[in-house]
């Protein structure tokens, strides 16, 4: 039985996805240790900072490597960036409940800013991978990986 190009293309995007965010975190917890402090604000801070390198280094894998696009048009980079905003949105909400009124924090100190940051990126990376595939690489995408097959 053949795999389907849909079935491929998004287990390449998790492996993109999950480079990318094996990155972000681990520079989430580098800029954590270059700011002043480890309160709710530079937490929120250092989040964001790791997220604009993610969002970049993302982009380029899922372009050439996932959706095998030909389209290197701003627009497509801006959709990119728009959808990862979005992302970014939701990891910061996500990732502050998850640390404080959930109770991270507590439960799983001294590593409840990192869990509550990758348990966020985990969930909210679903929506993303739709809204890319949708929204920015669309049947182009599509086309160019069963093209591939």
């Amino acid at each position: 039985m053949r795999e389907s190009p849909s079935w491929r293309r998004y287990l390449v995007y998790m492996v993109g996805g999950g480079l990318s965010a094996l990155v972000t975190i681990g520079l989430r917890e580098l800029f954590a240790a270059l700011l002043p402090a480890d309160d709710r604000f530079y937490f929120v801070l250092s989040i964001v900072l790791a997220y604009a390198v993610g969002i970049a280094m993302n982009f380029f894998f899922q372009k050439q490597i996932t959706f095998r696009s030909n389209n290197a048009s701003r627009s497509a980079f801006v959709r990119f960036v728009a959808v990862a905003l979005v992302g970014l949105v939701l990891v910061a909400a996500l990732s502050y409940v998850l640390r404080y009124p959930v109770g991270f924090e507590r439960w799983f100190a001294p590593y409840g800013d990192t869990l509550a940051f990758a348990a966020a990126a985990l969930a909210t990376s679903l929506a993303t991978y739709a809204l890319n595939a949708w929204l920015v690489f669309g049947m182009e995408g599509e086309r160019g990986l069963a093209a591939q097959d």
